[in-house]
């Protein structure tokens, strides 16, 4: 499977709030990072399924890509994200791919 058809998934996944599925798209041993940051926020599934369980109870939560840049096993995207009560952002994730599961993820967030 090619990076970017991965991640089309896992964001699928995301904008129909399917936790399930979502999780499947991620290592066990999942690291997410905030630029800048050496240690990581969450570390593996569990840690992730808590997180996302309550960001999909948000049901006007979706997420657009803007912009991406694919280099081999990385797949950076631009992505405008929308949540409850008309809130939106603009963040950059950098997912990094091993063995068709996203592995590390690094956020970067205005």
């Amino acid at each position: 499977m090619k990076p970017e058809e991965l991640i089309d998934i896992q964001l699928g996944h995301y904008n129909n709030h399917d936790l399930e599925g979502f999780l499947s798209t991620y290592a066990d041993d999942i690291e997410l990072f905030t630029w800048g940051k050496d240690k990581p926020d969450q570390t593996g599934l569990e840690q992730m399924h808590e997180k996302y369980e309550i960001a999909f109870r948000d049901k006007e939560r979706n997420a657009t890509i803007l912009k991406r840049i694919i280099f081999g096993n990385i797949v950076i995207d631009e992505e405008y994200i929308k949540t409850g009560g008309g809130k939106s952002f603009t963040a950059i994730a950098m997912y990094e791919l091993e063995n068709d599961k996203i592995r590390k993820v690094t956020f970067i967030r205005k």
